[in-house]
Protein backbone atom coordinates (compact mmCIF):
# COMPACT_ATOMS: atom_id res chain seq x y z
CA UNK A 1 0.00 0.00 0.00
CA UNK A 2 1.11 3.34 -0.94
CA UNK A 3 -0.01 7.10 -0.43
CA UNK A 4 1.99 8.84 -3.20
CA UNK A 5 3.24 12.10 -3.97
CA UNK A 6 3.54 14.16 -7.12
CA UNK A 7 5.76 14.00 -9.61
CA UNK A 8 8.44 16.57 -10.91
CA UNK A 9 5.35 17.44 -13.21
CA UNK A 10 2.96 16.97 -11.01
CA UNK A 11 4.32 19.86 -8.72
CA UNK A 12 4.69 22.25 -12.10
CA UNK A 13 0.93 21.75 -12.71
CA UNK A 14 0.48 22.55 -9.11
CA UNK A 15 2.14 25.69 -9.41
CA UNK A 16 0.72 26.41 -12.72
CA UNK A 17 -2.67 26.63 -10.95
CA UNK A 18 -1.46 28.61 -8.48
CA UNK A 19 0.07 30.79 -10.73
CA UNK A 20 -2.85 31.55 -12.80
CA UNK A 21 -5.95 31.15 -10.52
CA UNK A 22 -4.33 32.76 -7.17
CA UNK A 23 -4.76 36.00 -8.63
CA UNK A 24 -6.66 35.50 -11.78
CA UNK A 25 -7.93 39.12 -13.33
CA UNK A 26 -11.24 38.18 -12.53
CA UNK A 27 -11.20 38.71 -9.54
CA UNK A 28 -12.35 35.56 -7.44
CA UNK A 29 -12.67 36.13 -4.05
CA UNK A 30 -11.18 32.49 -2.92
CA UNK A 31 -12.47 31.95 1.23
CA UNK A 32 -11.09 28.98 2.04
CA UNK A 33 -9.25 25.75 0.42
CA UNK A 34 -10.39 21.68 1.35
CA UNK A 35 -8.54 18.87 0.75
CA UNK A 36 -8.30 15.34 0.23
CA UNK A 37 -6.46 12.80 3.45
CA UNK A 38 -4.61 12.05 0.64
CA UNK A 39 -0.61 13.07 -0.19
CA UNK A 40 -1.11 14.16 -3.59
CA UNK A 41 -4.31 16.50 -3.00
CA UNK A 42 -2.13 18.55 0.06
CA UNK A 43 0.82 19.11 -2.49
CA UNK A 44 -1.56 19.82 -5.03
CA UNK A 45 -3.21 22.70 -2.91
CA UNK A 46 0.21 23.63 -1.40
CA UNK A 47 1.10 26.63 -4.08
CA UNK A 48 -2.13 27.75 -4.22
CA UNK A 49 -2.43 28.13 -0.36
CA UNK A 50 0.65 29.62 0.07
CA UNK A 51 -0.17 32.43 -2.65
CA UNK A 52 -3.11 33.40 -1.08
CA UNK A 53 -1.69 32.50 2.83
CA UNK A 54 -4.93 30.56 3.52
CA UNK A 55 -4.31 27.21 5.49
CA UNK A 56 -5.95 24.13 3.36
CA UNK A 57 -8.35 22.22 5.46
CA UNK A 58 -8.41 18.66 5.64
CA UNK A 59 -12.15 16.79 4.89
CA UNK A 60 -12.23 13.14 4.91
CA UNK A 61 -15.19 13.10 3.38
CA UNK A 62 -13.08 14.35 -0.01
CA UNK A 63 -11.31 10.84 -0.53
CA UNK A 64 -10.98 8.97 -3.29
CA UNK A 65 -13.61 6.04 -3.57
CA UNK A 66 -12.57 3.11 -1.35
CA UNK A 67 -11.79 -0.33 -3.47
CA UNK A 68 -12.24 -2.60 -0.62
CA UNK A 69 -10.59 -5.98 -1.19
CA UNK A 70 -9.12 -4.50 -4.69
CA UNK A 71 -7.53 -2.14 -2.68
CA UNK A 72 -3.66 -1.95 -3.51
CA UNK A 73 -3.96 -4.89 -5.65
CA UNK A 74 -3.04 -4.63 -9.65
CA UNK A 75 -5.49 -4.99 -12.10
CA UNK A 76 -4.12 -7.88 -13.63
CA UNK A 77 -3.76 -9.97 -10.25
CA UNK A 78 -7.66 -8.82 -10.07
CA UNK A 79 -8.33 -10.17 -14.18
CA UNK A 80 -6.81 -13.61 -13.02
CA UNK A 81 -8.44 -13.88 -9.40
CA UNK A 82 -11.85 -12.36 -10.01
CA UNK A 83 -12.76 -12.72 -13.59
CA UNK A 84 -16.13 -12.29 -13.61
CA UNK A 85 -15.89 -9.29 -10.97
CA UNK A 86 -13.67 -7.71 -12.80
CA UNK A 87 -15.46 -7.72 -16.10
CA UNK A 88 -18.98 -6.88 -13.98
CA UNK A 89 -16.91 -3.87 -12.64
CA UNK A 90 -15.95 -2.92 -16.09
CA UNK A 91 -19.28 -3.37 -17.79
CA UNK A 92 -21.23 -1.66 -15.10
CA UNK A 93 -20.13 1.85 -13.67
CA UNK A 94 -22.69 1.19 -10.39
CA UNK A 95 -20.94 -2.39 -9.93
CA UNK A 96 -18.29 -2.03 -6.97
CA UNK A 97 -15.44 -3.44 -5.58
CA UNK A 98 -16.04 -6.77 -3.25
CA UNK A 99 -16.31 -4.67 -0.12
CA UNK A 100 -15.63 -1.28 -1.21
CA UNK A 101 -17.49 1.47 -1.23
CA UNK A 102 -21.00 1.66 -3.59
CA UNK A 103 -20.33 4.29 -6.14
CA UNK A 104 -23.88 5.73 -4.73
CA UNK A 105 -22.62 6.06 -1.01
CA UNK A 106 -19.60 7.98 -2.83
CA UNK A 107 -22.05 10.31 -4.85
CA UNK A 108 -23.48 11.23 -1.55
CA UNK A 109 -20.76 11.93 0.13
CA UNK A 110 -19.51 13.92 -2.53
CA UNK A 111 -22.64 16.16 -2.29
CA UNK A 112 -22.98 15.93 1.29
CA UNK A 113 -19.29 17.22 2.69
CA UNK A 114 -20.21 19.76 -0.51
CA UNK A 115 -23.43 21.21 0.31
CA UNK A 116 -21.98 21.26 4.25
CA UNK A 117 -18.84 23.38 2.99
CA UNK A 118 -21.55 25.56 0.74
CA UNK A 119 -23.55 25.81 3.63
CA UNK A 120 -20.52 26.75 6.05
CA UNK A 121 -19.46 29.36 3.87
CA UNK A 122 -22.84 31.51 3.31
CA UNK A 123 -23.79 32.03 6.82
CA UNK A 124 -21.97 35.20 6.67
CA UNK A 125 -23.95 36.34 3.53
CA UNK A 126 -20.94 37.02 1.27
CA UNK A 127 -20.37 35.45 -1.70
CA UNK A 128 -17.34 33.81 -2.90
CA UNK A 129 -15.30 30.78 -4.32
CA UNK A 130 -13.90 27.50 -2.78
CA UNK A 131 -10.96 25.68 -3.79
CA UNK A 132 -11.81 21.59 -3.41
CA UNK A 133 -9.05 19.34 -4.39
CA UNK A 134 -10.56 16.33 -5.35
CA UNK A 135 -10.48 12.93 -6.93
CA UNK A 136 -11.27 11.68 -9.88
CA UNK A 137 -13.98 8.93 -9.38
CA UNK A 138 -15.33 11.75 -6.56
CA UNK A 139 -14.89 14.81 -8.66
CA UNK A 140 -17.11 12.89 -11.58
CA UNK A 141 -19.63 11.52 -9.34
CA UNK A 142 -20.18 15.26 -7.51
CA UNK A 143 -20.98 16.39 -10.74
CA UNK A 144 -23.16 14.29 -11.53
CA UNK A 145 -24.98 14.71 -8.34
CA UNK A 146 -24.83 18.28 -8.71
CA UNK A 147 -26.21 18.95 -11.65
CA UNK A 148 -28.63 15.73 -12.44
CA UNK A 149 -26.55 13.42 -14.30
CA UNK A 150 -27.42 10.29 -14.30
CA UNK A 151 -24.78 8.44 -12.30
CA UNK A 152 -24.46 5.62 -14.37
CA UNK A 153 -22.97 7.75 -17.02
CA UNK A 154 -20.38 8.83 -14.45
CA UNK A 155 -17.42 7.53 -16.67
CA UNK A 156 -18.33 8.20 -20.09
CA UNK A 157 -20.29 12.10 -20.21
CA UNK A 158 -17.65 13.65 -17.49
CA UNK A 159 -14.28 13.97 -18.24
CA UNK A 160 -11.63 14.10 -15.76
CA UNK A 161 -8.04 14.25 -16.88
CA UNK A 162 -4.86 14.79 -14.69
CA UNK A 163 -5.19 18.85 -13.59
CA UNK A 164 -8.71 19.24 -15.16
CA UNK A 165 -10.22 22.20 -13.39
CA UNK A 166 -14.10 22.15 -13.12
CA UNK A 167 -16.23 25.52 -12.04
CA UNK A 168 -19.70 24.99 -10.44
CA UNK A 169 -21.92 27.65 -9.23
CA UNK A 170 -24.72 28.03 -7.04
CA UNK A 171 -26.86 30.36 -7.43
CA UNK A 172 -28.96 30.06 -4.12
CA UNK A 173 -31.47 27.46 -6.21
CA UNK A 174 -29.21 25.54 -7.98
CA UNK A 175 -25.79 24.39 -9.47
CA UNK A 176 -24.77 25.46 -12.43
CA UNK A 177 -21.68 23.59 -14.38
CA UNK A 178 -19.27 26.63 -15.76
CA UNK A 179 -16.23 25.04 -16.83
CA UNK A 180 -15.78 21.56 -17.33
CA UNK A 181 -12.09 19.78 -17.09
CA UNK A 182 -10.34 22.98 -18.27
CA UNK A 183 -6.20 21.97 -18.53
CA UNK A 184 -5.80 25.42 -20.51
CA UNK A 185 -3.71 27.10 -17.42
CA UNK A 186 -0.56 24.14 -17.88
CA UNK A 187 2.26 25.48 -20.03
CA UNK A 188 2.93 24.20 -23.32
CA UNK A 189 4.85 20.99 -22.34
CA UNK A 190 2.67 19.61 -20.12
CA UNK A 191 -0.31 19.78 -22.11
CA UNK A 192 1.39 18.51 -25.34
CA UNK A 193 1.17 14.68 -26.05
CA UNK A 194 4.40 13.08 -25.82
CA UNK A 195 5.42 9.46 -26.94
CA UNK A 196 2.48 7.87 -25.31
CA UNK A 197 3.08 4.55 -23.07
CA UNK A 198 1.33 1.82 -22.94
CA UNK A 199 -1.39 2.32 -20.02
CA UNK A 200 -2.10 5.68 -21.05
CA UNK A 201 -5.16 6.58 -21.57
CA UNK A 202 -6.63 9.50 -24.12
CA UNK A 203 -8.61 10.49 -20.78
CA UNK A 204 -5.12 11.55 -19.35
CA UNK A 205 -4.28 14.26 -21.55
CA UNK A 206 -1.54 12.63 -22.82
CA UNK A 207 0.28 13.14 -19.65
CA UNK A 208 2.98 10.13 -19.37
CA UNK A 209 3.25 9.25 -15.35
CA UNK A 210 6.63 7.39 -14.62
CA UNK A 211 5.52 3.94 -14.24
CA UNK A 212 6.23 1.93 -11.16
CA UNK A 213 6.30 -1.83 -11.77
CA UNK A 214 2.73 -2.59 -10.31
CA UNK A 215 -0.33 -1.36 -11.20
CA UNK A 216 -1.93 -0.64 -8.14
CA UNK A 217 -5.84 -0.41 -7.17
CA UNK A 218 -6.26 2.73 -4.75
CA UNK A 219 -4.45 4.15 -2.18
CA UNK A 220 -3.52 3.71 1.90
CA UNK A 221 -5.39 7.30 2.66
CA UNK A 222 -2.90 9.36 4.15
CA UNK A 223 -2.43 10.70 7.79
CA UNK A 224 -3.50 14.53 7.85
CA UNK A 225 -0.52 16.42 8.23
CA UNK A 226 1.70 13.94 6.16
CA UNK A 227 2.97 16.72 3.76
CA UNK A 228 4.93 19.89 3.85
CA UNK A 229 1.72 21.85 3.83
CA UNK A 230 0.03 22.94 7.05
CA UNK A 231 -3.56 21.74 7.49
CA UNK A 232 -6.62 22.06 9.61
CA UNK A 233 -9.61 19.51 10.45
CA UNK A 234 -12.41 20.60 9.43
CA UNK A 235 -16.52 18.60 9.74
CA UNK A 236 -18.61 20.60 7.17
CA UNK A 237 -21.65 21.90 8.79
CA UNK A 238 -25.24 21.20 8.48
CA UNK A 239 -27.34 21.54 5.13
CA UNK A 240 -29.56 24.31 6.27
CA UNK A 241 -28.36 27.27 5.50
CA UNK A 242 -28.22 28.71 1.79
CA UNK A 243 -25.58 30.68 -0.10
CA UNK A 244 -24.33 31.72 -3.20
CA UNK A 245 -20.62 30.95 -2.82
CA UNK A 246 -18.83 29.05 -6.01
CA UNK A 247 -17.09 25.94 -6.34
CA UNK A 248 -13.91 25.23 -7.96
CA UNK A 249 -12.88 21.49 -7.69
CA UNK A 250 -9.62 20.45 -8.96
CA UNK A 251 -8.58 16.77 -9.83
CA UNK A 252 -5.33 15.71 -8.01
CA UNK A 253 -3.10 17.76 -9.86
CA UNK A 254 -0.85 15.36 -11.51
CA UNK A 255 0.99 12.41 -12.59
CA UNK A 256 2.01 10.70 -9.15
CA UNK A 257 5.24 9.60 -8.56
CA UNK A 258 4.41 6.01 -7.53
CA UNK A 259 2.93 5.38 -11.13
CA UNK A 260 -0.77 5.44 -10.20
CA UNK A 261 -0.80 5.82 -14.13
CA UNK A 262 -2.65 2.37 -14.31
CA UNK A 263 -4.69 2.96 -11.14
CA UNK A 264 -8.71 2.30 -10.51
CA UNK A 265 -8.60 5.61 -8.46
CA UNK A 266 -5.76 7.49 -11.32
CA UNK A 267 -5.85 8.45 -14.51
CA UNK A 268 -7.26 5.78 -16.12
CA UNK A 269 -9.24 5.07 -12.98
CA UNK A 270 -13.03 3.97 -12.63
Amino acid sequence: MLDAGLTHDGHRMAEAFAARWARHPSGPIWRAIYISTRRRAMESAAPFAAALGKVPIVDRGLDEINYGAWQGRTKAEIARADPDGFRRWLADPMHGAPDGEPVIEVARRARDVVEGIRCLHATDDRSGDVLVVGHKTWLRLLICQLTGIDLRLYRDRIPQPVAAHTLLEFDGRRWWLRRLADRSYLPPDLLAPPLMAPNVSEDSGGIVAPQARRDLVGEQPAAVGQANARVADHQPAGLQARGDARLAPVEDVAAVAAAMGGAVDAVDGA
